[in-house]
């Protein structure tokens, strides 16, 4: 619905203002920027906890090969080249600049769909979002919910959630949430996950193949 011009049209400065604005919580001025994260944790997190007092929450999936070209970037890219101060909290987010298309969401899943998935019997944790947690608890408690973790029903989780089992995001979302089990830092290194966990994890992955299909 906030239609400003092209992100190419602006210089530096005016982007620097657009930038510094949009990092700060308080801020009600209309900011053509949408943060989006490749973590599904913090997803999780900004969900459960962040929006917990607040009613019709989902998380989008984007694919981003359907944004337009060059309308999407890193935020600590893009921090770095206006000349801002790095900060890890923007190391998983992405920016997209002015709008989503339709196109580009490929799923949407409310809390209540979530929470009737079964993601809730293999990641305990989840349902245990309280007001004193942070993120990084989170994560702890996602490793150490190992023990509780499968494949099957992560597969039946996935396909409850109207993922199909031929499209590759499927598995993506899977590595995703295994690697969190085993405390790998997937969002920075997806390309690379899948070998590094088949080297001790390949009764996992075999599992959900068999499972999700």
């Amino acid at each position: 619905m906030y239609l400003p011009p092209p992100l190419r049209a602006l210089d530096i400065e005016q982007i620097r203002r657009y930038v510094t604005a949009h990092a700060v919580l308080s801020n009600r001025v209309s900011i053509p920027f949408i943060s989006t994260t490749i973590d599904f944790a913090r997803a999780l997190y900004i969900a459960f906890y962040t929006y917990k007092e607040c009613t019709k929450v989902a998380i989008l999936l984007i694919c981003p090969w359907k944004l337009k070209p060059g309308s999407h970037i890193a935020c600590k890219d893009l921090r770095a080249r206006c000349g801002l101060e790095f900060k890890l909290i923007y190391n998983t987010e992405v920016l997209i600049w002015a709008r989503v298309p339709s196109a580009a969401i490929v799923y949407q899943w409310d809390r209540e769909q979530i929470c009737r998935s079964g993601l809730f019997d293999v990641f305990l944790c989840l349902a245990e979002l309280i007001t004193t947690m942070r993120l990084k608890d989170l994560r702890e408690k996602l490793e150490t919910d190992y023990p509780h973790f499968s494949s099957r029903k992560i597969a039946h989780a996935l396909v409850y959630l109207g993922m199909s089992p031929s499209e590759f995001r499927t598995k993506q979302v899977f590595l995703f949430f295994l690697g969190l089990a085993v405390r790998h830092t997937v969002e920075k290194s997806l390309s690379k996950i899948e070998a590094y966990l088949l080297t001790g994890r390949g009764v996992q992955i075999a599992d959900f193949e068999d499972a999700i299909f």
